[in-house]
């Protein structure tokens, strides 16, 4: 009868080990997937910022060249 409880004591441990295992994988697993989701987010804001700077210089950019354009005709009918 001592053995049988040892033998489930043993089996007992076994699984308790085995589950364990598969926690710490799953853990690590979710920290991968958490880094490489913050990784992502960091990489997509900065393209955002990159996007929205070069919207704004292309905004100022087309806004000289109407300008330019109306200063050109404004002459050519003055002149």
């Amino acid at each position: 009868m001592l053995a049988g409880a040892a033998a489930g004591a043993v089996i007992g441990g076994i699984i308790g080990f085995t589950q364990e295992m598969k926690e710490r994988r799953e853990q690590e697993r979710l920290a991968q997937e958490r880094a490489y989701q913050q990784d992502l987010a960091k990489k997509r804001a900065e393209e955002a910022r990159i996007k929205a700077q070069t919207d704004e210089e292309l905004a100022v950019a087309q806004g000289f060249r109407i300008s330019d354009l109306e200063l050109n005709e404004a002459q050519k009918k003055s002149g």
